[in-house]
């Protein structure tokens, strides 16, 4: 009998053992479940703190862009240059700066129903689209040429096309910044006529006369220089003085007076 009583007694300090173990382990269990959801919780807060950190970064970046992209366009719409975007498929304008409005005499509403060949005079459709070919076909990254602009009021100018196939992704537009070059050829016209003014007043001397430049290369000559010294326009025009036929011209008081110009 008294056997089964310390047997009983063993089973039960066992079984008590093995319940305050199991408490035990319950309890570091629940501990070391409650400090890693500590972590997770602050590794998630680490985490969302550098997610708006990055997000101020991105707005600032954006905010940035947008103001430098407004600059950007103001500097274009109110570039002295006529500056335009037309579609690649039906050339109808799409985007024409302030001088170009102002040039052409048109609103922008006006002329988002015009092409380039309305307003350059040598062009038709068909010969404006074969002369865009190369660049449609990549043969060449720009097209530069003289031509005469045409107004509203049907008026013109002459004007410098600069002309690009601008692609952007799977969209291309052709962008034209246009230069008015009225005044540069009015006063180019005015040089030449100065220049065949001049011509013609040395032309007219009786005596020989040559003109050098600042090198001491000879510009030009009249008709009594080339009968005297028995040279020719081809002999003479762009040599050196001092080069001229057997290098008569070579004197040592003539580059005297000549150095001291």
């Amino acid at each position: 009998m008294a056997e089964k009583e310390t047997f009983s007694n063993q089973a039960n300090n066992l079984h008590r053992q093995a319940e305050e173990k199991a408490a035990k382990m319950t309890e570091n269990q629940e501990a070391q479940s409650h400090e890693e959801t500590l972590q997770m919780l602050y590794a998630l807060r680490v985490h969302q703190i550098e997610l708006e950190m990055q997000n101020v970064e991105l707005r600032r970046a954006q905010v940035d862009s947008e103001r430098e992209r407004g600059r950007l366009d103001d500097i274009i719409k109110h570039s002295l240059n006529e500056i335009y975007l037309f579609d690649r498929d039906t050339l109808s304008f799409t985007f024409v700066n302030d001088g170009g409005m102002a040039n052409l005499g048109y609103s922008m509403d006006e002329l988002q129903g015009i092409t380039p060949f309305d307003t350059i005079s040598e062009f038709t459709e068909e010969s404006f689209r074969a002369f865009i070919k190369p660049l449609l076909a990549g043969e060449e990254p720009r097209l530069i040429f003289e031509t005469i602009h045409r107004r509203k009021d049907g008026t013109t100018y002459q004007v410098e096309i600069h002309l690009q196939l601008i692609e952007s992704g799977d969209d291309a537009v052709f962008l034209a910044v246009i230069n008015d070059i009225t005044e540069h050829q009015r006063l180019e016209a005015e040089i030449l006529d100065a220049l065949e003014y001049a011509e013609n007043i040395v032309e007219t001397v009786i005596e020989p006369l040559v003109v050098l430049n600042p090198d001491l290369r000879i510009l030009s000559a009249n008709h009594s220089f080339y009968e005297t010294f028995k040279v020719t326009p081809e002999e003479t025009i762009g040599n050196f003085i001092y080069d001229l036929g057997n290098r008569q011209w070579d004197i040592p008081k003539l580059r005297v007076l000549l150095d001291l110009k």
